[in-house]
């Protein structure tokens, strides 16, 4: 991941950077997995974020939708009678 001067990510597979063509290896050749605290909760945690705001108003608009059919229900039931 590589931040760039707008505030926007560059994105690379992981372990990899690339300087132009050459990636960064060790001298055994093995590549690198080096994530730093910062970039896992910049990506994980507006994801959460999002998602969770989601749930809640899925969960809002469904309850509020469940409680509006059952006042609906019990009004047109109780004039029924």
């Amino acid at each position: 991941m590589e931040w760039r001067g707008d505030g926007t990510c560059k994105i690379y597979r992981i372990g990899t950077k690339i300087r132009g063509n050459e990636s960064m290896r060790d001298d055994d050749g093995v590549v690198d997995v080096v994530m730093r605290w910062m970039d896992i909760l910049v990506l994980v945690f507006p994801a959460a974020a999002s998602f969770s705001f989601v749930l809640f108003v899925l969960f809002f608009v469904l309850s509020w939708d469940v409680n509006v059919l059952l006042i609906c229900w019990e009004v047109s039931g109780t004039a029924g009678r």
